[in-house]
């Protein structure tokens, strides 16, 4: 019982003063630039949100249809296949060249998921043209979320039962504390 009660002391310790959270949970975006010119677009009744953006990719036209984004070329209105390996790397080169020290270069392109050799992992949501990144420093503070928060099996539903099991023995071993003062303050 001992082990859980220091491991979830220590990690609510991290969790309060949160060592390391600015660049683990640091918003990277790609950088965007002017638009060069007025996009006229006629815009279509099932749309529910537009943005227009300019990416060192060029212009992005990007509507919500029914809660899913799409990505159209502003000319045509077509649909844009997903940008090849060397459009996702001047993208991502972009973006991650506010903060060299943190990101560094990139390294690979491995299935659309850039990693930089600094090891952090940046993926491309292409319709929403919205980047996600992860370093190391984010992967530490989620292992130490599992062991705060008694996930340690990796099943759901008995996370769960050690979770309460380890609340009910905490319980306990308060009440028995308390007992045990009681006691003492009663032979004094």
């Amino acid at each position: 019982m001992l082990a859980p009660l220091v491991l979830w002391g220590l990690t609510g310790i991290i969790f309060l003063l949160k060592p390391g959270y600015e660049g683990a949970y640091q918003k990277l975006t790609p950088k965007l630039y002017t638009l060069q010119q007025t996009l006229n677009v006629a815009s279509a009744p099932e749309w529910q949100e537009v943005r227009v953006l300019r990416t060192i990719l060029g212009d992005h036209l990007l509507v919500n249809l029914q809660g899913q984004w799409k990505q159209l070329d502003p000319v045509t209105l077509d649909e844009r296949d997903a940008p090849s390996e060397s459009n996702i790397k001047a993208l991502v080169s972009d973006a991650i060249s506010i903060d060299a020290k943190r990101y560094g270069e990139i390294e690979s392109i491995e299935a659309g998921v850039v990693v930089t050799n600094t090891g952090v992992e940046i993926s491309l949501d292409w319709p929403t043209m919205t980047l996600r990144q992860k370093g190391l420093d984010t992967r530490v503070i989620g292992a130490l979320y599992k062991v705060h928060y008694l996930q340690w099996l990796g099943v759901p539903w008995l996370n769960k039962i050690l979770g309460a099991l380890g609340i009910v023995l905490l319980l306990c071993l308060s009440a028995l504390g308390y007992r045990a003062y009681r006691q003492s303050r009663k032979a004094t």
